[in-house]
């Protein structure tokens, strides 16, 4: 049995599979190296399956409502509290309906397949990720000896003629005559 916002989710044989992700990228290259970049471990989902009778027609309908349901106040799509032994197992508390949303016919036995999937919303590792300090950003230094120039910024060269010492152009002049020396 699945409960969300304390509705219980329609339908027969209900079967619930819960899975995430444990992200990292390979940094080995071309190397045999097992090096690795953690990428966090991502939201866990529910995949939900169950059967809804012909004769039950509304409960498929109820349930199409509450996927497409979005949140007035956010704009985005509905979060649901869910009640369910496997949800409950996996510490997962807030979901959305997200991916993939079908409903087959099944014939033989008169009622439709259902399949959808629910996403982790506000994740334990979520908020311990949030309530964790930042790093203060360091400066960086290098060892070794500073270097300084003897030439004269372009800016100091413009202050200089503009301060009487000539144009810019007599400035140059005399100082590469300087350097032919």
């Amino acid at each position: 049995m699945i409960l969300l916002n304390q509705q219980k989710v329609p339908g027969h044989g209900v079967k619930v599979r819960a899975s995430f992700r444990l992200e990292d990228k390979d940094l080995s290259g071309t190397s045999s190296a097992t090096d690795t970049a953690e990428g966090g471990i991502k939201p866990q989902s529910l995949s939900v399956s169950l059967s809804i009778k012909y004769t039950d027609d509304s409960d498929l309908t109820r349930l199409l409502a509450m996927a497409r349901a979005i949140d007035t106040q956010t704009g985005k799509r509905q979060v649901y509290k869910i009640t369910n032994g496997t949800a409950q197992a996996g510490n997962i508390r807030k979901v959305k309906f997200t991916e993939n949303f079908s409903y087959v016919e099944n014939a033989t036995l008169r009622m439709w397949d259902v399949s959808f999937t629910l996403r982790e919303c506000e994740s334990v590792p979520e908020k311990i990720e949030q309530r964790q300090a930042q790093p203060a950003a360091t400066e960086q230094s290098a060892e070794g000896d500073t270097i300084t120039s003897d030439e004269p910024a372009p800016d100091t060269i413009t202050a200089v003629a503009n301060a009487g010492g000539g144009s810019v152009q007599e400035m140059m002049k005399r100082f590469e005559a300087t350097l032919g020396r």
